[in-house]
């Protein structure tokens, strides 16, 4: 995914270009705090914004972003170990909320992390597909074919 959205594989640096993280405190004011010293990196697909929903209902938080090109924009929603066993029925309610109607995104991707016990990440996926999300992959945003992750299942709904 970072390939993808963040530009060349190997190229792309471990912190967020998008969120000025390259930016730095300096007491020389002749400096530019936003030069670019990671280089010139070959871009993937726009990250338009950031997101982090905390469902105090359900007890559990969870972070995304929306990247893709043009009208093809898409809400993408990691969630790992700490929302298994939570109630994530007001938090899915307004993350779909938001994808439509804050962000006028075409889908929500949901991406659920290969590292959680099978069983938990079975049921898990179940709950899913039953609110309307289908195993997806990277194929729109790489335009390659079967392009999955090591790391993120991934279930997609169209808004």
């Amino acid at each position: 995914m970072k390939t993808i959205f963040l530009g060349e594989e190997g190229s792309a640096s471990n912190d967020s270009n998008v969120m000025g993280a390259d930016t730095y405190s300096s007491l020389d004011d002749d400096v530019d705090t936003h030069d670019n010293y990671f280089g010139n990196v070959k871009s993937g697909h726009a990250i338009d914004a950031w997101v982090e929903i905390w469902d105090y209902t359900g007890g559990c938080s969870f972070r995304g972003f929306v990247g893709g090109n043009g009208d093809e924009k898409t809400l993408f929603a990691f969630f790992d170990s700490s929302v298994i066993g939570r109630d994530l029925k007001h938090g899915l309610m307004a993350l779909i909320e938001l994808a439509d109607e804050v962000f006028a995104v075409s889908q929500v991707v949901v991406c659920v992390d290969r590292s959680i016990p099978d069983g938990d990440r079975s049921a898990f996926l179940k709950s899913l597909r039953w609110v309307g999300f289908e195993l997806t992959t990277l194929d729109m945003w790489s335009h390659q074919l079967d392009t999955t992750s090591d790391k993120w299942l991934l279930m997609g709904l169209e808004v």
